[in-house]
């Protein structure tokens, strides 16, 4: 291999990631092989998961290009279909590795169709989102799966809705057409050409951005916290965690709207192993707004302390995960409160239920708080656009 073409494949970390999907997917196929098929029991979503730790670390590959490689003499769409093909060959290498002489219905061809349906959708994705989110659309589609179930007789619809769950066969098992491969074929194609030709939605703005903001009357202060909140996507981050956490709850209203303590002693208990990892996460990104933005060496070279800087990156996002979680459970907590007084129920009763999940619920702000400092920590120190989905 010549230095330049292994400087390129550096400058795509394509070897580093080649290395996280392979030690990733042998470790899931290998815990699964472990507890469960050795005893004899059968597993068929081995397959989504070794598809999803497989291609979701590939997808980053595709993030690392710069206007550098834009304005290289060499072709960029003949790099991309280099990067492409690595990509696909890598995947189906390591579906062989974690599913040697597998060819039933959920083996080798399986994981190799969900490695590239997931792909595309990465891909694909790219037309509207930032190529630091091309994860996003891919674990949302992974998520979905994973709570997808078959009826006794699936249809052709359920093969192309729950395409990454469906076995690899020509037909479902009610006899109905398998349209799986096919759908997923499409999506890496067009996610292909996407990819290749460099479309996007997204316009770059090259307006220079210079004092006006300082003459609109506001204060100093108001624009520099203004200009972090949207660095750190703090609003959408914070609109995305309270949609998704209060999906659940609403759903089991009839269980706690009139009694507090069942609220946060159960229903809000079950909600902490959501809302700890998705605070981590998404702290994770918030905090990485420094190393996005470019200003991490400038804050090298500022005479606040360290410990100052990540008191400030905190702030922000604790406002955007921690803060409105809280406030959520709050408001739920209020409404369960009203919703027992108007129900009959005595305010002393009320009130003592009230004090007996408090202990519970203070545990949970202490989960959410921890999660919300230690993604804090993760995002300030480390650059890698791909540590948050990991986290």
């Amino acid at each position: 291999m010549s230095s330049g073409m292994a400087l390129w494949l550096r400058h795509n970390r394509v070897h580093y990631f080649f290395l996280t999907s392979l030690i990733l997917s042998l470790l899931v196929k290998t815990a699964a092989w472990k507890l469960l098929e050795q005893n004899g029991n059968s597993v068929d979503i081995d397959t989504l998961w070794v598809s999803a730790l497989t291609s979701i670390p590939l997808l980053f590959i595709f993030a690392h290009e710069d206007d550098f490689d834009r304005v290289s003499p060499r072709p960029i769409k003949n790099r991309r279909l280099t990067l492409l093909a690595l990509v696909v060959v890598w995947a189906a290498l390591v579906a062989f590795l974690c599913f040697w002489g597998d060819l039933s219905d959920y083996g080798f061809f399986t994981v190799i169709r969900n490695d590239i349906g997931l792909i595309g959708l990465g891909l694909i994705s790219t037309y509207v989102l930032k190529k630091t989110f091309i994860w996003v659309v891919p674990v949302f589609a992974l998520l979905g799966s994973l709570t997808f179930s078959w009826p006794l007789e699936p249809s052709v619809g359920h093969s192309l809705w729950g395409a990454l769950r469906a076995p690899f066969s020509c037909v479902m098992p009610g006899g109905q057409p398998n349209l799986s491969a096919l759908l997923v074929i499409v999506i890496w194609a067009i996610g292909s050409v996407i990819y290749v030709q460099g479309w996007s939605r997204r316009r770059k703005d090259k307006e220079f951005c210079s004092l006006t903001g300082f003459r609109t009357g506001k204060s100093y202060s108001s624009l520099v916290l203004k200009g972090k909140l949207r660095a750190s996507y703090a609003i959408p981050i914070a609109l995305i965690l309270i949609v998704f956490s209060v999906v659940a709850p609403l759903a089991s209203a009839s269980s706690w709207l009139g009694s507090p303590q069942i609220l946060m002693v159960q229903e809000l208990t079950v909600l902490i192993l959501f809302f700890a990892p998705a605070t981590l996460c998404a702290s994770v990104i918030s905090s990485q707004a420094r190393w996005r933005s470019g200003n991490a060496d400038w804050e090298d070279t500022s005479p606040r302390s360290r410990i100052e800087r990540l008191v400030s990156v905190f702030r922000i996002s604790a406002l955007s995960t921690f803060i409105p979680l809280v406030i959520l459970a709050l408001v739920l907590i209020a409404i369960s409160f009203v919703g027992a007084i108007l129900s009959g129920v005595s305010y002393g009763v009320t009130f003592r239920q009230l004090w007996a999940g408090t202990p519970t619920f203070l545990m949970i702000v202490g989960f959410l708080l921890a999660s919300c400092v230690i993604g804090t920590l993760i995002g300030y120190l480390f650059r890698g656009m791909w540590i948050a989905p990991l986290c």
